[in-house]
């Protein structure tokens, strides 16, 4: 299954998409080009809930993610993608690279759209 974006047709869908795709490839081609030196694994967030977006506190993050998350029906914590971080830097996963993990609570399965929030 491909991946999915936040708006498929609004304005910049097709770079966002370009260089998903282009960022995908990458971890690929540095994983075999770098093996075994260095291992390249690409980490794949959903909606976290961090300071990118004016929203405030958790409450309004997980309203936001309450339609679209599947897993927990809400955005996703910073130590929940840093935990993922520190696995594969660390030996355990010394037999992973060249791929990329997705963290996003299903959101990618279940469609990738975004529920409109704009209000009434």
């Amino acid at each position: 299954m491909g991946d999915f974006i936040i708006a498929p047709k609004s304005n910049g869908a097709s770079i966002y998409s370009a260089s998903k795709a282009f960022l995908n490839s990458v971890v690929k081609s540095a994983a075999i080009e770098n093996a075994p030196r260095i291992r390249v694994t690409g980490v794949m967030p959903g909606l976290v809930a961090t300071e990118i977006l004016p929203l405030d506190g958790l409450n309004q993050w997980d309203a936001v993610a309450q339609g679209f998350q599947p897993l927990w029906g809400r955005a996703g914590r910073p130590h929940e993608i840093a935990s993922l971080v520190s696995f594969l830097i660390g030996d355990e996963s010394s037999f992973i690279s060249g791929t990329n993990i997705t963290a996003d609570g299903l959101w990618s399965l279940s469609g990738g759209v975004l529920p409109d929030v704009s209000g009434p």
